[in-house]
């Protein structure tokens, strides 16, 4: 209660912020920065693959250009994507580690 008899309230955050839950101490500087998580990284991939394989110039086997951390991610975590995105183009994806 305030001084003039009102309730004060204040706002207090929960959750974690979206920015935390989808980085990660990078691996390289030790922790001094962050880059995106796998998940994070995989479904950008597969936004990025999605669009490519709507356009009717695409070739019959897509190349996908990942990191090998990303390849492994992608080939285990997301095959049933990767399944449903062939099935549905009629496109092979060939997953290419950097």
């Amino acid at each position: 209660m305030s001084r003039f008899g009102l309730l004060e309230m204040v706002r207090q955050r929960i959750g974690s912020s979206a920015v935390s839950i989808t980085t990660e101490p990078c691996p390289c500087c030790k922790g001094a920065g962050s880059r995106r998580n796998l998940e994070w990284q995989a479904m950008a991939a597969l936004k990025e693959l999605y669009r490519v394989l709507r356009k009717n110039s695409s070739p019959d086997v897509v190349p996908c250009k990942v990191t090998t951390e990303l390849a492994i991610y992608l080939l285990n975590q997301k095959r049933d994507r990767l399944s449903s995105f062939e099935t549905e183009f009629n496109k092979k994806i060939a997953i290419i580690t950097e």
